[in-house]
């Protein structure tokens, strides 16, 4: 922990440091490049643990810089600043200190106070990164990496939140395939990442919307929901899509949302989180782990827009086959689909019941 404490000692004369290190490392430069997003990281399999997409290079400076990615090599082509880019075009700076046995990073924020975020050091022995530290605003961590001569098999991570007074210990673990290709990231038997089959994202979608029906179908079977309805909902995150969370609309809710909540009640009536009966689907461990694997490779291969297609498919298929349920529909009854933020509420509503969308889209939010 000695190093630990070091490091935060430091913090404060790195934070009065800005402009000198930004000055220095800035009249290292030699060039400049652009990416669509972070494209590179000093922590092994950074991209696969957090199912983030590795962005690609720009050939020219962007028009629009939101959300793009910037970074200044030295002589040498290695990176030593980095800036990344919010919606309003002001950026977050990130400036490297690169020593043979080290690397300190130091990452300020975009504000004009250009708050100091963290500072990370990175050891190595011979170029194999062996520990990671991290003295930031929200909490400090400390990662020990293992090897089996050069291969990753084993990584320690011990963190304490900013408010907590004792660390947390989490081991996460590195399996490899017969090429030595990661084939997985876990603790115990959480997988962080998990190696898909030599399958396309299509084809994976396709296993998705099968093995969401199936769930969706026995949820509605086991809920048996006897009051009458006028809507059945699936919503999900915007981030891991699968599995959604389905919830049922009430008339009696409807009735009391009508009377009570005057022009502002198409919030409550068309919002599943207002639903009383509103549920997590139940699923096994074999269906939970391969949602997460969906959701893992829908975020590193950045195909968020097919995934919410997928969602939208298993409703239509649904759609045709609501009546064997047997659930004491009103009339007119409808099956809505949506994110939590209800930003897609309306065009989902339309590709999924087109013959009623006329009748109902005054009655719509947003």
């Amino acid at each position: 922990m000695k190093d630990l404490e070091a490091l935060q000692d430091q913090f404060p004369l790195i934070q009065q440091s800005y402009l000198e290190i930004k000055q220095n490392t800035e009249a290292k430069i030699k060039t400049w490049v652009w990416a669509s997003s972070e494209f590179v990281s000093l922590e092994p399999f950074y991209f696969e643990q957090n199912h983030i997409a590795k962005g690609r290079l720009l050939k020219q400076e962007p028009e629009k810089k939101a959300d793009k990615m910037s970074f200044g090599l030295d002589e040498n082509g290695q990176i030593i600043a980095q800036r990344q880019y919010t919606a309003f075009e002001n950026y977050y700076e990130t400036f490297y200190n690169r020593t043979p046995a080290a690397i300190e990073t130091y990452r300020f924020g975009y504000d004009k106070e250009k708050k100091l975020i963290n500072i990370t050091r990175y050891l190595y022995d011979k170029d194999i990164l062996k520990k990671y530290l991290r003295i930031a605003t929200g909490g400090n961590s400390i990662h020990d990496y293992q090897y089996e001569n050069t291969t990753l098999v084993k990584k320690i991570v011990q963190h304490k939140a900013a408010a907590a007074t004792i660390f947390t210990d989490r081991i996460l673990e590195y399996e490899y395939d017969k090429y030595g290709i990661l084939e997985a990231i876990k603790t115990n038997d959480h997988y962080w990442y998990r190696k898909p089959e030599n399958i396309t994202f299509t084809q994976l979608t396709l296993i998705a919307e099968q093995q969401l029906t199936t769930v969706i179908k026995r949820n509605i079977t086991n809920h048996c929901i006897k009051e009458e309805l006028f809507c059945l909902a699936l919503n999900y995150g915007n981030e891991n899509h699968y599995p959604p969370s389905i919830a049922y609309g009430t008339v009696s809710e409807k009735n009391k949302w009508l009377i009570h909540k005057g022009k502002d009640a198409m919030h409550f009536i068309w919002n599943p989180a207002e639903y009383k009966l509103n549920f997590d689907l139940k699923i096994t461990d074999e269906e939970a782990k391969f949602f997460a694997m969906y959701n893992q490779q829908t975020a590193i291969q950045e195909k968020h827009i097919l995934a919410r297609k997928s969602i939208l498919n298993v409703a239509a298929d649904l759609k045709k086959g609501i009546s064997g349920f047997k659930l004491n529909m009103a009339d007119p009854f409808v099956i809505i689909v949506s994110d939590y933020d209800l930003g897609d509420l309306k065009k989902n509503f339309k590709l999924i019941n087109p013959e009623r969308y006329d009748e109902f889209k005054k009655q719509l939010p947003y």
